[in-house]
């Protein structure tokens, strides 16, 4: 479980949510400021489905980069987000995190600056419907949102980079606000995806008759379906909108990697994503990152193991850890 929130978070959760409607008017005189420059950096936006090694990627890239990112500090301002930038540029300057653990993407045991999913985008995007097209949203708030992803790319002078899955079906969207953005597409073994998320919702004691996480388009349909199916339903579900909807981008703006490489050779497949983001971009010769350690090793019984292995022949394609 998800340890207790720090007294101190609490505070700062207090601070910026209540101040918020004072804060706002600072908040709006940046972002007018800033976003009137247009927009002269791409997004980037990591996704994937459930348990597929997105985290530590996001954590690999904020960690030994400098990217802009949303930290656990920012994430507490998310009323006010660009103000939750300055702040905690003022805080921590530049300081790095160390942050390479999680608990179902929740960094929290990695402290303030360790990077976070963010959730200042549901000032514009419904909380309980995680597949938006752009028609479903309002013209208003989608200006709103561009303007403040572009006053904090160019306040830092720098791409921002999230990892937050509902990202990945919001693909059409993000095309809609930003056509050159760039996005971050990492797949795992679908049965070791499946795997994951299955024992992710035993821990959590998540009832099998419910979804959980990242919530496909047709998600009320799987709600009647076994556990085994609606979870691999949910992971082909995703995987496949991702797969129609990054159509929509420059070939050159979609880079895909699967967690198994990840593990495999760390160095080399960061050197190549960083490269990616930054054209022209390579690691310093005595730049370092030990290999991961790949988790996928069978945890389930016999009884779940061929329950999930026979509907993933039969719904994905994706079977193999290198494309």
């Amino acid at each position: 479980m998800i340890s207790m929130i720090p007294l101190k978070w609490l505070f700062i959760r207090w601070f910026f949510k209540y101040l918020s409607p004072v804060i706002k008017f600072y908040e709006e005189w940046l972002i007018k400021k800033y976003s009137s420059k247009g927009i002269n950096y791409p997004p980037i936006f990591i996704v994937g489905a459930p348990r597929s090694g997105s985290t530590i990627l996001f954590q690999l890239l904020t960690k030994y980069f400098s990217f802009v990112y949303i930290n656990n500090f920012i994430n507490m301002a998310r009323e006010v987000p660009l103000t939750g930038f300055v702040v905690n540029k003022i805080l921590f300057k530049d300081i790095k995190h160390n942050s390479f653990s999680s608990q179902y993407g929740n960094t929290q045991s990695g402290g303030l600056v360790a990077p976070n999913e963010g959730l200042f985008w549901y000032k514009w995007l419904p909380k309980d419907k995680h597949f938006v097209r752009s028609k479903d949203i309002s013209v208003k708030d989608k200006r709103k949102m561009k303007d403040c992803f572009n006053a904090i790319m160019n306040k830092y002078e720098q791409s921002i980079i999230i990892k937050n899955l509902s990202f990945g079906l919001r693909l059409e969207l993000i095309h809609k606000l930003f056509p050159l953005a760039k996005i971050i597409v990492i797949k795992r073994d679908p049965f070791f995806t499946c795997q994951s998320i299955f024992l992710s919702r035993r821990k959590l004691g998540i009832p099998d008759n419910k979804m959980w996480g990242i919530l496909p388009r047709n998600f009320q349909e799987m709600n009647e379906l076994n556990i085994y199916e609606k979870i691999v339903l949910q992971v082909s579900s995703i995987n496949q909108q991702i797969e129609e909807d990054i159509k929509n981008f420059p070939k050159e703006n979609v880079y895909s990697l699967t967690y198994e490489s990840l593990c495999q050779n760390t160095r080399a497949q960061i050197s190549e994503i960083t490269g990616f983001i930054n054209s022209g971009f390579s690691l310093k010769e005595n730049f370092q990152v030990q290999n991961l350690k790949n988790g996928n090793n069978l945890k389930l019984s016999r009884t779940d193991e061929l329950e999930f292995k026979s509907l993933i022949e039969k719904h994905i394609n994706y079977a193999g850890t290198n494309e």
